[in-house]
Order: structure tokens, then sequence, then C-alpha cells
């Protein structure tokens, strides 16, 4: 069954297609067609190999908007309703990497949605990206996140902390930055489908296992990543998926083409 990801928006599935599991972010989905051990989807081990970074164990670490009763807990707002300027961002960044250093943390800013973390020393944790968790009930995730209760604590300071710093440091907005969400975390330890791409960033991190995209190469058993949105490589492989089964993932839905039964042709 082939995979087949890009980076880009489609407007509407094909007639007769069935819709699955996806993520919103190509890297994810690449992530997901991997069919990694213990379906992880180590985002943050990728993007510390895209900025050569050293071996992790990395996390992403993410501003949230979070609320806590005194029964239960909810994300109401991630990156992309927090909207932070590139100086809010940095702002945020420079208070929780000066309070995480103590305590042990690497850190490394790649952007205003994006921060890398590396815990050393401390309990693995189990955790899951901020849009899953948007507007539900945090308690289920937070219980689960380690058996320590480390991850739990550290969260709950962090809230306090920018709690703090968003009303006294910094104009204060209609959606504050009150807490830190960690995720992505996993590493690339067993790699076996093979990639196509025209990522070339991508192919240099993982030689063995990325190739060139090549559409003379149609793989059954590959992944094929495309990063720059061309409507003649797409029609490539809609006209491959006429015969084949293979699955979509787009960055707005994803979906399946079911290879066509002998009847089916005949029936047009």
């Amino acid at each position: 069954l082939m995979d087949i990801v890009i980076n880009h928006h489609d407007k509407a599935a094909p007639p007769k297609s069935q819709a699955i599991f996806n993520y919103t972010d190509c890297w994810l989905n690449w992530l997901y067609c991997l069919d990694l051990p213990n379906n992880i989807q180590p985002y943050a081990a990728l993007l510390a190999r895209f900025h050569g970074l050293k071996e992790g164990p990395w996390l992403l670490a993410a501003p949230i908007h979070w609320e806590v009763s005194h029964n239960n807990a909810a994300v109401t707002a991630t990156q992309k309703e927090l909207k932070l300027s590139p100086a809010e961002s940095l702002a945020f960044y420079e208070v929780i990497a000066s309070f995480l250093r103590e305590d042990g943390f690497v850190l490394h800013y790649i952007n205003a949605d994006t921060w890398l973390v590396k815990p050393m020393f401390k309990p693995a944790i189990k955790s899951a990206i901020p849009e899953w968790l948007l507007n539900r009930s945090l308690t289920p995730t937070l219980m689960s996140l380690d058996v320590s209760g480390y991850w739990p604590r550290l969260l709950t300071e962090l809230q306090m902390l920018l709690s703090n710093h968003a009303y006294n440091q910094l104009k204060p907005r209609e959606l504050t930055v009150n807490g830190i969400w960690f995720y992505g975390e996993g590493s690339f330890d067993a790699l076996k489908k093979t990639t196509y791409t025209d990522n070339v960033q991508l192919q240099a991190c993982f030689p063995e296992h990325v190739k060139p995209l090549d559409l003379n190469i149609m793989d059954d058993h590959a992944v094929y990543l495309i990063d720059n949105y061309q409507p003649d490589i797409i029609r490539k492989f809609q006209t491959y998926s006429k015969k084949h089964s293979t699955r979509w993932f787009w960055n707005n839905q994803a979906y399946q083409m079911i290879k066509k039964s002998w009847l089916d042709w005949l029936r047009g």
C-alpha cells in the first residue's frame, strides 16, 4: 500500500475514497506513515536532525493557554490561536529557558511556535500533540505522562511562572501564554520503509532510507513525500491510484483509494 504525503491543502477528496486518520502537518503525516515501533511520532528528533543538533532525547515545547480547576484542566489555545509575534515568543522563551536550565535542560529556539528542549536525566514522557488536547479534559493525559509525576509537577510550576510573567512583563493580551506543553518524544531506532522525496534536507538527514523523488520508481511499499507542490507530479500519482491502492495525506485531510477489482472495471 503506497503512502503519498503532500505538503499542501486539497480542495475535496475524490469520489469513492475512504477518509482515514491524518495530522494537520506534513512532517507528522510522514512520521505516521513510517509505522515506527509503539506508534511514536518523534517530531522533536526529526527537527533536531534538521537543525544539526546532537542526539536527544529531544522534546518540542509549545506555548499554550490552559485553564485549571480543582478537578479538571483543559488547553484552550495552542500556537495557532495564540498568534505570538517573534518578540513575544522570544520573551517567553527566555523566561522558560532560564527556569529550565537550572533544572539541567538544554534548549534550542527555532521560531515563534517551535522550541526544542533536551531533558537531561529526566523520566521518560508519553505525551500528545497540543492540537489533540484542545478544549478536551487534560486530566487523563496528565495522569499518564509519566509514572513519577515529574512532568505534571513541572507543567504546574511553569504555569505559575508564566502567569506572573505574562501580566507583569509583557503587554496583556486577550490570550496570554500561561503554560508550556511538551510533546514529540521518541527516536528513529528502526526505520524500515523507504521514502522518496523532493526535500533535499530530509535526504541528507536519512541517506540510507530517504531517496530522491523519481517518478519512474513506483513502489507499493514506500512513502512518497512531496514537499514542493506541483500539479504534474500529483496527476502522476492520481493516474497510478486508478490501478493501485494508495493512501493520500494532505495537510487538511487524508483518504484511501482502493484498487478496483475486475468487477469494478467492468462496471466502469
